[in-house]
């Protein structure tokens, strides 16, 4: 399966040189030829780098294949294209999850300002692997928001159709996998406009 660095599920971000980055894919440990691409500009040439990973092909293409190693955690992708004319644009940077079979990653932010980024505030993890689960948030005086246990659903920020404003709140998640894995997480993180 490839994945393409302007188009996809996107559920964190940060600000980068300018430009929103953003998680492009979830992988377990050991992944062999994950495929990414981005749109192909005839003339162009693409130099690709991959934090903790090994490009297996595809280096100065528009498509390359990542074989993913034993090191877990968030992974940066970056991508330069020089343009004809020797015009090097401005690098694109993107993240990959990297992680073992059943578990997950809580991203610290969200900003459901309906820009298409990161709408709703919810656990990375291959669903697919998800037997049950549950988040509960909560506002900084402990009173409970939002709580679901729809497999893949995340909050949207809002209230009683109505949306907060930049805030701290209070998560608590648990999945557990249909290995009989079980993942409890609690933390804060900021909502913001």
């Amino acid at each position: 399966m490839r994945k393409y660095l302007y188009i996809l599920c996107i559920v964190f971000a940060t600000q980068v040189m300018g430009a929103k980055a953003q998680v492009i894919d979830t992988v377990q440990i050991y992944a062999q030829h994950t495929a990414y691409q981005t749109k192909l500009n005839p003339g162009s040439s693409y130099t690709w780098w991959v934090e903790d990973g090994q490009i297996v092909g595809g280096q100065g293409t528009n498509l390359i294949y990542v074989n993913w190693l034993d090191i877990t955690g968030l992974k940066k992708i970056t991508l330069t294209e020089t343009a004809l004319g020797n015009c090097v644009l401005e690098p694109v940077l993107a993240y990959v999850l990297v992680n073992e079979k059943d578990t997950a990653f809580m991203p610290n932010a969200f900003t459901p300002n309906k820009d298409g980024l990161n709408e709703s505030f919810k656990p990375i993890t291959n669903w697919n692997l998800v037997e049950a689960y549950q988040l509960r948030i909560f506002n900084r005086w402990g009173i409970l928001v939002y709580e679901t246990n729809e497999i893949g659903k995340g909050w949207d920020g809002k209230q009683s159709n109505s949306s907060y404003n930049s805030e701290v709140f209070l998560h608590m998640t648990y999945i557990t996998f249909k290995s009989g894995k079980i993942y409890y997480k609690q933390g804060n993180f900021t909502l913001l406009e």
